[in-house]
């Protein structure tokens, strides 16, 4: 490529970032986000446009939302506490609530959960209609424990990459910063992180191996970044959540109510495709018997 056209190539990216419409944030106290290409707070409710061309003007109660923060970085907080309630969160401890929250979407699943309910579901059909209470009654039970907050944020680091980036396989609760600095990979070296692995094919530096392991790893989401000429790779910053109350009850909440829907969701699923399927059978059935 050659100067003229290098030029050309760097305008055309500078003028899109630059007329790339600007959003505003709705940060919910649920966790959730709302992206919105304006907002308006108007008789006691907030307005909203989504950013798309078809959107219509929605509005929501302000006590579901944290805060509005504006395209030009403001953040207007809505949330306030009740000064006279002792139990009620202050403004930062809602903050580390919700980013609690955030991270049990991102980082927990339970496929367990998720077949047991198809197994409870299917099974419960045989009762007829009385089994329509289990697959209720075992999302109950399974939502009422709460996850090791620690254990979930944990993540197994291994393979030949790990020695030569500094740091020793096994697991790590959260965060790990190697002991090399300014580490270089060399072709074929193999980095397994949580559940995956990456293998390079030619040699590496830190910035790009932190730019290789943010693209490969997304998925199983552990972040990389260079803290001072070292690769540091975490879950969540800063490590001090883990250990905040607000923070974990959050977390605990979110992981609550995601065990209690799935189960729910596929029990009742698996318990009337199970009615349907034994109501088949049952009719093929009377219908054999009549022909002989």
């Amino acid at each position: 490529m050659n100067k003229l056209n290098q030029a050309l190539l760097i305008v055309i990216l500078a003028f899109s970032v630059l007329s790339a419409p600007a959003q505003d944030t709705l940060l919910l106290i649920s966790g959730k986000k709302i992206i919105a290409s304006s907002v308006d707070i108007r008789d006691n409710k907030i307005a909203y446009k989504k950013n798309t061309p078809d959107s219509k003007l929605k509005t929501i109660d302000p006590e579901r939302v944290f805060s509005i923060i504006y395209k030009d970085g403001r953040e207007q907080l809505i949330y306030q506490s009740d000064s006279l309630d002792p139990i009620d969160f202050k403004v930062e401890e809602m903050r580390s609530f919700i980013t609690g929250e955030q991270d049990a979407m991102k980082y927990y699943k339970n496929n367990v959960v998720k077949g047991m309910g198809i197994i409870i579901g299917g099974s419960s059909a045989l009762l007829g209609f009385y089994g329509i209470i289990i697959p209720p009654l075992y999302s109950t039970i399974v939502g009422s424990f709460s996850p090791d907050v620690k254990k979930t944020m944990t993540f197994k680091v291994g393979g030949s990459a790990s020695g030569k980036l500094g740091i020793a396989p096994q697991k790590y609760n959260n965060e790990v910063s190697g002991k090399i600095l300014n580490p270089v990979l060399t072709a074929n070296d193999r980095l397994k992180l949580a559940r995956a692995c990456i293998k390079t094919d030619k040699e590496t530096s830190l910035d790009s191996a932190v730019s290789l392991i943010n693209s490969r790893f997304n998925c199983h989401r552990v972040n990389a970044a260079n803290d001072n000429s070292t690769l540091h790779l975490y879950r969540t910053l800063p490590t001090s959540l883990l250990d905040n109350e607000a923070y974990r009850e959050g977390f605990e909440k979110k992981v609550r109510d995601y065990k209690i829907k799935n189960a729910m969701l596929y029990g009742i699923i698996s318990f009337i495709s199970g009615s349907i399927a034994l109501s088949i059978m049952l009719k093929d059935d009377n219908n054999n018997k009549e022909v002989q």
